[in-house]
């Protein structure tokens, strides 16, 4: 029985055909989103427009960490800059660790011990006002809405003076905490002003536990103050490391800075001695420039291994790789080696772009399960159990470089353009470390519980719209497909000058969904709305299946509505087998039978889909014996 797979497109009505279809893009584009295009910030073939702009910011920021108490307290001034077209009568600033404080919704429970106080403003003063931070403005969940005096005019900067202080989580940790003793990673931290685009404007998205990451690019100097012999690794460079470290680890940092083999920087016999160049605490001093976020890892009785990473052979631009983890955390006395191994495929492989950042850091929180988190230049990462899987795990997260932090992608919208890029990107090179794993099985594992049912939704359902396992399954496994199938449509070479095109084009500014669509049907040439529409808009799962037609032929069914390749092996019976490969092209003009040519001279015995690159509802019929 042929299962018809109901798209969201063929719900609209049909009088607003012409406007949602507009510009003859075949999928649906949103009448808010059309101004926008039809405007000058963005155009049709996925270039930005002339008039695109975007808002950015200066942060001075400096933080004292009490290891003892857990307690953060932070001062900044942060100049932010208005290039939109718009007068802005209200400031909003993020306060992610209002998650904590007792009464906020979330995504997810928090155990009691965990429930405290949030984010404690201090101070605050905008362009010199001096202003009470419980009166000035009003907070929603994680949001805090400061209304202007006077409002900010175009071409204009802000001023803003504030002060704050939180405890750091512990018992229960979201992306960053204290981990273990001598073990934190500090993410999510500073008042942060939210995104104001030519989309939303304001984006008054809330923290809630699920949706992550949109920010401006910005630039950042910060001041770290904490114990003696804790490490401070951060984004941005580190710029008065003679003056914090000890003579011997700072001679073995330098060392490592230009190495090409790995530099144990911290090693085991240095766990005992003193790290720091003395005093009860040190302040260190890092600077980043054009970056979306700051995070920092502050770590004691850890050890430190560095390398350099080519990230540009035509210049001979290298950046360094280092990893931060407790002697017998599984694995990571190679994370450095890993990364430069990762940091070069990046730049050379998928996607092929220049690394843009100078170093990148991995801190090892140790947790059994795995798991990670990305942030600019600093990955916060688990332990897994297995070679590969560490491997796997810095691989996902090193390639967030690329999205959403390169790309300044608003993944609290749309995570399948950050999540489903990091999972893709790690395909080929993780079996480079072990042939027998299967990363296309791992993301289906993922995918399948949801394949095929209510809970499978497509991709252009904002992200923050979606809850718990169905989004995760979404935005890692259906996306990764999705992908999977548009590399194997237009070929590797067509595929990486596309995807490289579209990165050179969208690199530092905010590209949506659309512009990636676009900038893949300019660069290849063609429509493919047939292809965009059944992965990323529309209801329905992936199925191919072989069956004898009425004629006799063999063929294989597209029963589900998603185009995928067609693979499959057949077996004659003298023991030779016969390849039949297809990229998806082969439904795009709405057929949904395949006739396989097979050899006329020889009987067959069966006729397999090999089935591993494609999430298949059903492999019951994916197999044909003809004996």
């Amino acid at each position: 029985m042929n299962v018809k797979v109901v798209s969201l497109s063929s719900l609209i009505c049909f009088v607003c055909w012409a406007t949602i279809f507009s510009q003859e893009t075949g999928i649906y584009v949103p009448p808010q989103i059309q101004k926008i295009y039809n405007g000058n910030t963005r155009s049709w073939n996925g270039e930005p427009g002339k008039g695109y702009w975007q808002n950015s910011a200066d942060y001075y920021l400096k933080v004292k960490l009490d290891t003892e108490t857990n307690l953060v307290t932070g001062s900044g001034d942060i100049v932010y800059y208005n290039y939109s077209p718009d007068s802005l009568k209200t400031i909003v600033f993020r306060l992610y660790q209002d998650i904590f404080k007792k009464g906020i919704a979330r995504d997810y429970g928090l155990n009691e011990k965990s429930i405290g106080s949030g984010t404690q403003l201090k101070h605050l003063s905008i362009n010199g006002v001096e202003l009470d931070p419980d009166t000035a403005g009003y907070r929603s969940y994680t949001n805090y809405y400061v209304k202007l005096t006077e409002p900010l005019a175009p071409s204009n900067h802000l001023d803003v003076e504030i002060g704050w202080e939180f405890k750091i989580p512990e018992e229960q940790t979201i992306r960053m905490g204290k981990y273990r003793e001598g073990g934190f990673f500090v993410a999510y931290w500073y008042p942060q002003i939210a995104v104001y685009d030519d989309v939303d404007g304001w984006d008054r998205t809330e923290y809630l536990g699920q949706v992550e990451f949109y920010n401006d690019i910005n630039n950042f100097e910060v001041e770290i103050t904490a114990p003696e012999n804790y490490l401070i690794r951060a984004t941005g460079d580190l710029l008065n490391a003679k003056d914090v470290l000890t003579e011997e680890v700072y001679s073995r940092y330098e060392n490592a800075l230009t190495s090409n083999e790995v530099v144990r920087i911290i090693r085991r016999e240095d766990l005992e001695e003193n790290i720091t160049a003395g005093n009860e605490n040190q302040t260190w001093y890092y600077k980043a420039t054009g970056v979306p976020d700051f995070t920092f890892a502050c770590v004691k009785n850890y050890l430190w291994d560095g390398v350099t990473a080519m990230a540009d052979a035509k210049t001979g631009r290298k950046i360094f790789a280092d990893v931060l983890y407790k002697d017998g955390d599984r694995n990571f006395d190679e994370g450095a080696y890993f990364s430069k191994i990762i940091v070069e495929y990046l730049s050379t492989g998928l996607p092929g772009v220049e690394f843009p950042y100078s170093h990148i850091t991995s801190f090892c929180n140790g947790n059994s399960a795995g798991g990670g988190m990305e942030s600019p230049m600093m990955t916060n990462d688990g332990a897994p159990y297995s070679r590969v899987s560490t491997f796997s795990l810095l691989l996902h997260e090193i390639a967030h470089t690329y999205f959403p932090f390169y790309m300044g992608i608003n993944e609290r919208k749309y995570g399948w353009m950050d999540e489903g890029w990091a999972t893709f990107l790690t395909k080929d090179l993780v079996s480079e470390i072990d042939s027998n794993y299967s990363h296309y099985q791992n993301i289906f594992k993922r995918y399948g519980p949801v394949l095929g049912k209510e809970s499978d939704v497509p991709l252009m359902i904002p992200s923050r719209l979606v809850k718990g396992y169905p989004l995760t399954a979404a935005i890692y496994g259906r996306a990764f497909f999705a992908y999977v199938a548009l590399e194997d449509l237009l070929g590797k070479e067509l595929f990486k000058k596309a995807l490289k095109e579209f990165i050179n084009r969208w690199e530092g500014k905010h590209p949506l969904p659309y512009d990636f669509f676009f900038t893949f049907n300019d660069v290849a040439n063609q429509d493919l709305s047939w292809f965009w529409n059944p992965w990323f808009y529309d209801l329905g799962y992936c199925d191919l299946g072989i069956e004898k037609n009425e004629a006799g032929e063999i063929a294989v069914k597209l029963i589900g509505n998603q185009p995928v390749s067609v693979d499959v092996i057949i077996t004659y019976h003298d023991g030779s087998q016969q390849f039949v490969n297809k990229n998806p092209e082969v439904w795009k003009n709405g057929d949904t039978e395949f006739i396989l040519q097979t050899d006329k001279g020889k009987k067959i015995e069966s006729i397999k889909i090999n089935d591993e690159r494609i999430p298949d509802l059903d492999a019951n019929n994916n197999y044909l014996n003809l004996d």
